[in-house]
């Protein structure tokens, strides 16, 4: 499976989300080419705090796998993971990161002061995976503006 075809699919399960009422965020992990598990953010519906996508992903992938450790994996999501989730991409040993919407909100694990996901030295973390962002940025930009989203501020 090809980069644009995963982040394609993260695009669509971005969209069920938001039509089911949570925040449109998509993922999924490809390993040996084929897609191992998907998710997406179910934080209103499942009044989880901790079901973002790529977390959702994670899951699935480790119960599916019989495993904790998903290095040779690739975890595509349609928006940058936020600073929980990539502490976790990084606990399990994810091996490549592809997302397309930069964080906006200051909690982005590659773009942030707090670059979980690229920088070297965080104790009880593995190396940092590959990363690859604004992939496909376009594409998820134009789902947002049809959303509405992020919704304005009050």
């Amino acid at each position: 499976m090809d980069d644009m075809t995963a982040m394609r699919r993260c695009i669509d399960l971005a969209r069920a989300a938001a039509e089911r009422g949570d925040q449109p965020y998509g993922s999924v992990i490809v390993l040996d080419g084929a897609i191992v598990a998907e998710g997406d953010n179910s934080i209103a519906t499942d009044s989880d705090p901790t079901a973002h996508a790529e977390l959702v992903a994670i899951r699935k992938a480790c119960q599916s796998l019989g495993r904790t450790e998903l290095s040779g994996a690739t975890i595509y999501a349609s928006g940058e993971p936020c600073w929980m989730c990539s502490t976790v991409i990084r606990a399990a040993r994810i091996s490549r990161v592809v997302f397309a919407m930069p964080a906006s909100s200051g909690t982005g694990g590659a773009t942030s002061a707090f670059n979980i996901l690229t920088v070297d030295n965080v104790a009880g973390l593995p190396a940092p995976p590959e990363v690859v962002g604004r992939f496909q940025v376009d594409q998820v930009g134009a789902l947002y503006a049809e959303l509405g989203w992020p919704p304005p501020r009050s």
